[in-house]
């Protein structure tokens, strides 16, 4: 009898070892595969880094979803499905390239500059670097609690 169940027992056991040293999908930015990859929002292509964005979602059973967008104005647009386990927005530094938690970055709103879908926003992880920025005519700091405070499309044509 304790053999049956040892038997019973084993398949059951290693399923549960294998679930355990399966590796977890990364949770963080995607990576972007500059002039190949394409807008989650708009189709394009995805060519210019310093205006990139991702919003990176993780479901309840753990399924890690990633979406890229050319233009932090597409990316704060879009609204993730309901009832998911964690929601992360990423944007590209504008001067260093790199990765910034949406969160802690400072957007700076610009006429002047021209991203690829016409938000004019861009990201800072200094916010000294943003508070220069926003010197230039036509620029204005946004601070990312206060994106709700952005025009509903944040696209062409709004100020």
């Amino acid at each position: 009898m304790k053999t049956r169940s040892i038997i019973w027992y084993l398949p059951l056991a290693t399923l549960l070892l294998l679930a355990g040293c399966a590796k977890t999908e990364d949770a963080g930015p995607p990576d972007i595969r500059f002039g190949q990859d394409t807008c989650q929002a708009c189709g394009m292509i995805i060519e210019d880094e310093r205006y990139a964005a991702a919003v990176v979602t993780v479901g309840a059973g753990g399924v890690v979803e990633k979406r890229a967008f050319d233009d932090i104005g597409e990316m704060l647009e879009f609204a993730p499905p309901q009832g998911l386990k964690d929601v992360r927005r990423y944007v590209r530094d504008v001067t260093t390239r790199q990765w910034v938690d949406a969160s802690r970055a400072t957007l700076v709103r610009s006429t002047q500059v021209q991203t690829p879908m016409g938000s004019g926003i861009t990201a800072y992880e200094d916010a000294q670097a943003a508070q220069i920025a926003a010197k230039a005519p036509g620029a204005t700091v946004v601070g990312w609690k206060a994106t709700t405070a952005l025009p509903e499309k944040a696209g062409a044509g709004r100020d």
